[in-house]
């Protein structure tokens, strides 16, 4: 199994070889932070408490207000700022790191998310009409689909959508990878963003016909289809247990020896 990320205590990795899987990771892309004026003053008002709520896509976007997240656990407001989070994988990551926890937590995809999430408060009195419309805090990514933003706007929320890091394709890798993948070397390879299928395609080229692909989710299923890359099945979550369980389906179904 090729999976192209690198990340410490990879859970995904961990249920691959737990499930009698050789995997080889390695990284494509690199993450760049963003920092703006628009970031600084996202981070202000998270510390002053004026969001109804943050929401969470990934674990990337609770760093760039990390700090923020935890004065407001320790010192809550009356209104206290809630917090989302898109699925169980950012939820672990953000229970093991910020002080302040989850109210809700997604079944892993920001339409899911969105199924559960509640509307603004109705105004009650002549008073509270006048008063703005609650606004929800949205850290993410440069190459975030809209979804999100979309959805929690068509609920009747105020959002303040900010880009906090981008994801750019490695400038070259080495040569060795490159060689290994073109020989189909590995039986599949898991696909876990748009941006990795992207440089996926850019510094190795389309999969060996062997090679099977597995993404992980619609959104990034369909970004992979955008590019033109095969995609062979497509795991329900990031959950790592939710990928392994593709995978073998998928080798059930097909033979790839």
């Amino acid at each position: 199994m090729a999976l192209p990320r690198l990340k410490s205590d990879d859970a995904i990795a961990a249920a691959l070889k737990t499930a009698g899987a050789q995997v080889d990771t390695f990284a494509l892309t690199q993450t760049i932070p963003i920092e703006s004026a628009q970031l600084e003053q996202m981070r202000q008002r998270l510390a002053s408490g004026y969001y109804a709520w943050v929401v969470l896509s990934s674990w990337r976007a609770a760093q760039a207000v990390l700090p923020q997240l935890n004065s407001l656990a320790l010192a809550p407001a009356s209104a206290p700022t809630r917090l989302a989070v898109v699925g169980q994988s950012t939820a672990e990551w953000v229970n093991s790191h910020c002080a302040l926890k989850p109210t809700l937590v997604g079944a892993g995809s920001a339409a899911k998310l969105l199924e559960v999430f509640p509307t603004p408060p109705t105004a009650t009195t002549a008073a509270a009409s006048t008063v703005a419309t609650p606004t929800i805090c949205l850290p993410q990514s440069q190459l975030a689909a809209p979804t999100l933003a979309q959805g929690l706007s068509q609920l009747g929320w105020q959002v303040d959508a900010v880009a906090t890091y981008t994801t750019n394709p490695l400038p070259q890798l080495a040569p060795h990878l490159k060689t290994q993948w073109q020989a189909g070397a590995w039986d599949a390879v898991v696909v876990t963003a748009g941006s990795s299928a992207q440089a996926l395609l850019q510094l190795l080229g389309p999969p060996p016909e062997k090679t099977a692909v597995v993404s992980i989710g619609q959104s990034t299923t369909a970004r992979c289809h955008e590019l033109g890359l095969r995609v062979d099945a497509t795991a329900a979550t990031p959950r790592a247990e939710h990928i392994t369980q593709a995978i073998i389906n998928l080798f059930k179904a097909k033979d790839f020896s």
